[in-house]
């Protein structure tokens, strides 16, 4: 048993690595050399839909949606103030100085400030044309930009923003570009690969040099279009001294104020920057993390940028939350595609869920797929082992009970605790284990089980060989002992009837007669152990499991005295003499299995209970009688319905003790066929045990009027005459002297 388990674990796992390893090297391929990458596709689409049936986000316990304000260019404010590029930036002005009188604890503004507010060269010239000569100081007088500093500096928490501008000029001055930017300095870690920006376009310096930071926000969608993930971080320059030079995105600029991190010693351990010793910023190879979306129920409040202008939302809304102003009409193309919602969202409210998954540490853990390899093999030798031993069909239901478990799981880890598994590979994998193994029990176990399928057909019943397919270890060499019931059955003279036929004719009727006989041998599910010439050997309780094999056993016996008259009815019509048989039949321990060399070896029961039926298949010719069973057998059996008569107890060749012999006459339903003799047998037979030889002699008689030539009346008979005459000899057994 310990052979076996060991044989077919090592068989699951091999299965289990292979599958692995081809799962392992898909993701790999996808990811390294497909430019679409398949597989990161289908991840993301099974994590989109999680977003979508997520209510609500439930990471979000410190700060909540609603302790965020944002303030957005929506289409109501054109309407109400005009095209957005005609907007004085006395506009902005207004609204920063009106929002940060309500003790806000930061703005983040997500407007462009990259040029000032002046009116283009022809505008002095049109002034000029209508006789107004000073048109610059007219033109100068026109700009806001110094109320908009002025608000920005009197806040003391407003944070601009500016943009990667990839199409600028190669050859200008990179640290030009960054001179009056506030960056972040931290050491180098050997596992990132940052995305670098060389060229931006800040604010101007009259809005740069007062605000409280400047923040980036570029975002990078994936290949599908749609943004996942937001880029805390970009490098500038190469490491010096491996210490890295970092622009922060806005939200981080907003919270390392509020947590008052040092930009000169910013921590980045273990692919993690740390604002401080409990809150930190996960980062992938290019410096971004996977946003953790609000839940379909959880809502940002947006308030219309006009209305703030117009003092239509009390100031005091404001106290404590934390602000940001964009844009989200259509026309400001600030809107992006994202997972979770099948509308498009304003760019601004990226950077305020961006700063709530870091305020509230809300990240989605994803877990990589070197880590998860462990969980994947486990699954996958489960998933061999269980398709080892199912058929097809309930292979393939549990391969989709499988797929949905592994789906339905990861939308729950991802639900509950935004984990994020390698869905994709875990259920590949179990596709990959299916296939794989499948194949292998195609090549390899149906082979053999077509082997031991053409080997055992012949013998025994399909039921019996589905059996044996079913585990064909448990017919390798060597046995086991069990309890079963055995058949030997031969055929009366056949040397004497055959010797002067041709010996194709013999080999013809003898085709004929084991043909008839196997059938109810199979058709009750016994195993044709061989046949020896016109012998036959069957066994009953193996390889397939009855408990009633001994009734069996019965039964076929009977049907074979049947099965023998039709037979002799097709032999008598072609001119030959009928086949005469005897049945011995036992029930005992015996060793069942394959037993031989490690070469050649047959599935066969060996025993002393073996020995015993064939020997009482011998006392059939003595008894002459067509059925015998051992008294092993009739207790073993259902003895309510066979008709049994009582022989002499035997001692047959090569055994000390007797055995209790009866013949098998029919079954009990037609005990009225066979009376009166059988009541007149049964009388006799009890006046023999009483030692009433008497009487017993006048009914063995009267049963020899009814059978003449019955052999165990003439017996019993013979030994009423000895006991009549000598009493204290009495026995009910008969001693055989050969087999």
């Amino acid at each position: 048993m310990k052979q076996k388990f060991i044989k077919h674990f090592s068989k699951v796992f091999f299965l289990a690595v292979l599958s692995i390893a081809i799962t392992y090297i898909s993701v790999w391929l996808s990811r390294n050399y497909s430019t679409s990458d398949p597989i990161k596709k289908l991840e993301n689409s099974i994590y989109d839909l999680a977003f979508q049936f997520r209510t609500v986000n439930t990471g979000f316990r410190f700060l909540k949606p609603d302790d965020i304000a944002i303030v957005t260019i929506d289409n109501e404010s054109i309407h109400e103030l005009g095209r957005v590029q005609a907007w004085p930036r006395l506009f902005d002005a207004e609204v920063i100085k009106y929002i940060a009188g309500g003790n806000p604890l930061a703005i983040g503004v997500d407007f462009l400030y990259t040029e000032s507010d002046t009116l283009p060269a022809i505008y002095k010239q049109l002034l000029r044309s209508n006789g107004l000569n000073n048109s610059a100081n007219i033109i100068s007088a026109l700009s806001t930009d110094q109320m908009l500093a002025k608000a920005i500096q009197d806040a003391q928490n407003v944070y601009l923003t500016l943009y990667e501008d990839k199409e600028m000029n190669l050859d200008k001055d990179m640290d030009t570009s960054f001179s009056s930017l506030r960056l972040f300095r931290s050491n180098a870690d050997p596992l990132l690969q940052m995305s670098r920006i060389k060229y931006v376009q800040a604010p101007i310096k009259l809005f740069s040099s007062v605000a409280k930071g400047v923040g980036n926000i570029d975002m990078h969608t994936d290949n599908d279009g749609v943004l996942r993930e937001y880029q805390s971080f970009k490098q500038i320059g190469d490491p010096k001294h491996d210490s890295i030079n970092l622009l922060a995105n806005l939200p981080i600029y907003m919270l390392s104020d509020l947590y008052g991190t040092d930009a000169n010693h910013l921590a980045l351990k273990d692919s993690k920057v740390w604002l401080t010793d409990s809150v930190h910023i996960p980062l992938n190879k290019t410096g971004a993390f996977r946003i953790n979306w609000l839940g379909s129920n959880e809502h940002f409040r947006y308030i219309p940028f006009y209305k703030i202008y117009q003092k239509s939302v009390p100031a005091a809304y404001f106290k404590d939350k934390v602000v940001f102003l964009g844009t989200s009409a259509a026309g400001l193309e600030d809107l992006k595609t994202v997972p979770h919602s099948d509308d498009r969202m304003p760019g601004v409210e990226v950077h305020a869920t961006a700063f709530l998954d870091i305020v509230n540490q809300a990240f989605i853990r994803e877990v990589s797929l070197l880590k998860f390899l462990p969980a994947i093999l486990l699954i996958s030798i489960l998933m061999s082992w269980l398709f080892t031993y199912t058929r097809p069909f309930n292979a393939l239901l549990f391969l989709i009970a499988f797929l949905l478990i592994e789906s339905f799981f990861a939308f729950m880890l991802f639900r509950n605790n935004a984990i994020m598994i390698p869905a994709v590979a875990l259920m590949g994998g179990t596709v990959i284990t299916a296939i794989l193994t499948n194949t292998y029990n195609y090549f390899t176990e149906r082979k053999q089980k077509q082997q031991l399928r053409n080997a055992f057909g012949t013998y025994v019943s399909s039921t019996v060989v589905n059996k044996i397919l079913e585990d064909p270890d448990s017919l390798m060499l060597g046995g086991t002992k069990k309890v079963l019931s055995v058949l030997f059955s031969d055929i009366r003279g056949f040397t004497t009837y055959s010797e002067n036929m041709d010996p194709q004719l013999v080999v013809k009727i003898i085709n004929k007669y084991l043909s008839a006989m196997s059938e109810p041998i199979l058709a009750h599910e016994g195993t044709i152990d061989k046949f020896i010439g016109d012998a036959i050997f069957a066994i009953f309780g193996a390889p397939l499991e009855n408990s009633d094999h001994a009734s069996e056993a019965c039964e076929v016996a009977l049907e074979m005295t049947i099965k023998l008259k039709d037979v002799n009815k097709d032999l008598i019509h072609e001119g030959f003499d009928p086949l005469k048989i005897g049945i011995g039949l036992n029930t005992g321990e015996m060793t069942i299995g394959n037993i031989g060399s490690s070469k050649r070896f047959d599935y066969t029961a060996i025993g002393d209970a073996v020995n015993l039926g064939s020997r009482i298949e011998g006392l059939t010719k003595h008894f002459n009688v067509p059925i015998l069973v051992s008294h092993f057998t009739k207790n073993a059996c259902d003895a309510n319905r066979f008709l049994f008569r009582d022989l002499p107890e035997t001692r047959v060749q090569g055994k000390q003790l007797t055995v209790g012999i009866f013949e098998l006459i029919d079954f009990k339903a037609n005990r009225q066929v066979y009376e009166p003799g059988i009541t007149i047998w049964e009388k006799a037979q009890l006046a023999f045990m009483m030692k009433d030889f008497e009487k017993a002699t006048e009914l063995f008689k009267q049963y020899q009027e009814i059978y003449p030539k019955d052999s165990p009346a003439e017996i019993y008979l013979i030994k009423c005459k000895v006991y009549q005459q000598h009493p204290e000899a009495f026995s009910n057994a008969i001693e055989m002297e050969n087999k």
